[in-house]
């Protein structure tokens, strides 16, 4: 049996985070209790910001730049309050258009480095991604869209 690409498990992961975000008004969007107090539109800074993060990681390689190690001792908790406060006025659109343009960054990289392995980016890109559909469904559930 073929073991999955990490541009498999990310385009995967990524279509379901997209269907589940297919449908909900805009208006909606911005609702708290998507993921604890979060809005939908929150999520979509979050996810963008820990994505980049892949990226900026993956760009290292590519460059044959040293490995930074992508979490090392970091509080996950602070720095999420601290992007969400930054992203918190971001419009809408703005969170969206940070969130595809990250992705197609990240898509570019793993369409170059065909031998990254998942574990090197799970957390950041479709494990995270599968994680925040979950909240998102549930959301939707409970809220009735």
């Amino acid at each position: 049996m073929a073991q999955t690409s990490a541009s498999d498990a990310v385009s995967s992961s990524w279509q379901a985070l997209m269907d589940a975000l297919d449908g909900i008004p805009e208006e909606r969007m911005g609702e708290r209790g998507a993921a604890g107090d979060w809005s939908v539109k929150d999520l979509l800074g979050h996810i963008a910001y820990w994505e980049s993060r892949a990226v900026a990681h993956l760009n290292s390689q590519v460059s044959n730049e040293p490995q930074q190690d992508v979490y090392g001792d970091v509080d996950f908790e602070a720095i999420n309050q601290e992007q969400h406060a930054l992203r918190e006025s971001q419009a809408l659109s703005d969170a969206r258009a940070e969130m595809v343009q990250t992705h197609e960054q990240l898509v570019a990289l793993l369409a170059r480095l065909p031998d990254v392995s998942l574990e090197d980016i799970e957390g950041n890109t479709f494990g995270h991604y599968a994680e925040h559909t979950q909240d998102i469904l549930a959301w939707r559930e409970r809220s009735g869209i």
